[in-house]
């Protein structure tokens, strides 16, 4: 959920009016700051995990700019929103804020540039002080011509950035966006492989890998583990009578039911056709009849 904590107007007086290019006295004063810049694309293409990217970036970060807190959200087409993906410096609360509430990251999308947002520019100043900060600053992510992400940055004390730091920063970001679209990309890939395109649920590749894992996280715990397995009953004389298409229905319907009904730390599957299957660590036969109990799917509205 996003709130409007701040006004457009507001924002529109914090957004920074600067480019992108350095000029010959901004390279004479940062020498080397412009020489991590140079090597930043080589030193982040060395990774191929985007979470790992993302910490070596923000490690890099600090060599250019002064912050103490940081966060940074990615564009989630299905959601249609940004979404916190890391942070660092953050209590819980805060995060959950952040998180819930997104008071920064949507004027990433509005204003495409960089904004320079002051506790003393705005009127919701409680939002600075819940957060535990004195400025912010939001710098957008894009590839192919759209805004993918944003990074934000908070210092304790006014004054933090200077516009040679925001600058310098801006340029690191543009730096890096191939590499994090190549990352996003190959992410999206490796996710395909594994997930069954009907039901948005793990497929029988994923199953195979995961229970394995699981028997001998088991073993070596000496844990219990437990294996659900589900099936739709006359699936093929439902398909037959009213048509695949309404079989596809019924199949991405229990595909949405199934994960509403387990833990965060059961793996939910479609085994192969009308089957789909429930790994459950740390559970016994009789909690396994607990789980299964709860799953309760009524028949959907029917759209054929």
């Amino acid at each position: 959920m996003t709130t409007t904590f701040f006004s457009e107007a507001e924002m529109a007086s914090c957004a920074l009016d600067i480019s992108p290019d350095l000029t010959s006295e901004t390279l004479q004063k940062n020498t080397k700051s412009v020489n991590l810049l140079l090597k930043a694309p080589i030193y982040f293409a060395t990774s191929y995990d985007k979470n790992l990217t993302i910490e070596m970036f923000v490690s890099f970060a600090r060599k250019i700019i002064p912050y103490k807190k940081i966060a940074f959200c990615m564009w989630d087409e299905p959601t249609n929103s940004m979404n916190l993906v890391f942070q660092r410096g953050f209590t819980d609360p805060q995060v959950n804020l952040l998180k819930t509430h997104a008071p920064f990251s949507t004027w990433v999308h509005t204003f495409e540039k960089p904004l320079l947002i002051r506790e003393i520019d705005v009127q919701r100043q409680d939002i600075f002080q819940t957060l535990g900060f004195a400025e912010a600053l939001i710098i957008p992510v894009s590839w192919e011509g759209k805004i993918r992400g944003g990074w934000q940055l908070f210092a304790p004390k006014p004054n933090t950035f200077s516009l040679n730091d925001i600058q310098l920063f801006w340029i690191l970001t543009m730096q890096c966006e191939l590499i994090f679209q190549n990352l996003t990309k190959r992410e999206q890939i490796q996710k395909l492989a594994i997930v069954d395109s009907l039901t948005g649920l793990y497929n029988r590749r994923f199953f195979d890998s995961q229970l394995k894992k699981e028997i001998d996280r088991s073993q070596r715990n000496n844990a219990p583990l437990s294996l659900l397995m589900i099936d739709i009953d006359d699936f093929k004389h439902f398909n037959d009578q009213y048509s695949h298409q309404a079989g596809d229905y019924v199949l991405r319907e229990i595909g949405s039911i199934l994960p509403g009904n387990a833990r965060t730390v059961d793996t939910i599957c479609r085994y192969g056709g009308e089957e789909f299957s429930i790994i459950l660590p740390s559970t016994d036969p009789v909690g396994a009849f607990l789980i299964l109990s709860l799953i309760h799917i009524s028949e959907p509205t029917r759209p054929y």
